[in-house]
């Protein structure tokens, strides 16, 4: 791979603008599957996003590892910026909440509260933070995001079963995707963090994930065979998005470089949103 490629893909995950356009991604095929479509909060999805996980780069959990990795380093040596990130992304994002509804400002203070604590090393100077509560960690990653990129859109939509699965395969997918970086980290994680990696080992907590992945595919199957709730060409570009994912997944271990979770398997999103756009194009 070309030097210049890769210095614009590290670029892009190490100052978490990739992150924070998967999380706009995810918001936006949300609002398309349930034809309510809001660009101001997608807008609002990804200054929060990036705000956060810049902020969550000053913190750090205990960890085994004695070294620094590549993209804390590039990180220290651009404090500044993401200093700076943090404040313009706050300003963005809370200008664009105060357009949004009362219920969909409780449910993103809730989600923001959780993820503010998230990261802090210690909590009243003794308990090390709720990540390191045993087997919480994956479950709260996925809830939250969950929340933010598809329970707030589709708030004002009418709920049915239909939109339950929805949500039920979002976290799914959420999850499918955590499970990586998991086994990523399992080796510096700290062993009170206890994750699903540490409890059942790296390649049945890929499996696992890969499953949740198959049973999403399936119940997008069903969906579009038995209530047609799908067009055709959009069910296929969400089944290859999700087929790109869980190749990813499945070939996370062993552990591979940096770029394939921070880039790769991060942006997993953006393809799968990129794909439905293009099928829903023809």
């Amino acid at each position: 791979m070309k030097p210049t490629f890769i210095k614009i893909q590290r670029l892009l995950a190490y100052s978490n603008l990739w992150v924070a356009l998967s999380v706009a991604a995810l918001t936006w095929l949300s609002g398309f599957l349930l034809e309510s479509q809001n660009w101001s909060y997608i807008l609002f999805t990804f200054f929060s996003t990036l705000g956060f996980y810049s902020y969550s780069r000053f913190y750090s959990g205990a960890t085994l590892s004695k070294n620094e990795s590549k993209v804390t380093r590039w990180q220290n040596n651009k404090s500044w910026v993401l200093v700076c990130i943090i404040f313009i992304s706050t300003a963005i994002s809370v200008y664009l909440a105060l357009s949004f509804s009362t219920e969909a400002i409780v449910m993103l203070a809730v989600a923001a509260f959780i993820s503010l604590i998230y990261p802090l090393p210690y909590i009243l100077g003794r308990w090390p933070g709720i990540r390191h509560i045993a087997g919480l960690k994956l479950f709260i990653i996925a809830l939250v995001w969950t929340t933010v990129t598809f329970v707030v859109p589709a708030i004002h939509t009418e709920w049915n079963h239909q939109t339950w699965i929805l949500a039920v395969q979002r976290f799914f997918i959420i999850t499918a995707i955590t499970i990586p970086f998991d086994v990523r980290d399992q080796k510096i994680d700290h062993p009170d963090i206890a994750t699903l990696p540490m409890v059942i080992g790296s390649k049945k907590a890929l499996l696992a994930a890969v499953l949740m992945i198959l049973g999403v595919e399936l119940s997008i199957l069903i969906q579009y065979f038995l209530h047609h709730y799908y067009t055709g060409l959009i069910t296929f570009g969400l089944i290859i998005g999700l087929e790109i994912m869980m190749v990813l997944i499945h070939k996370s271990y062993p552990v591979k470089n940096d770029l394939h979770y921070s880039f790769w398997l991060e942006g997993t999103p953006i393809y799968l949103a990129l794909l439905v756009y293009l099928f829903h194009l023809f």
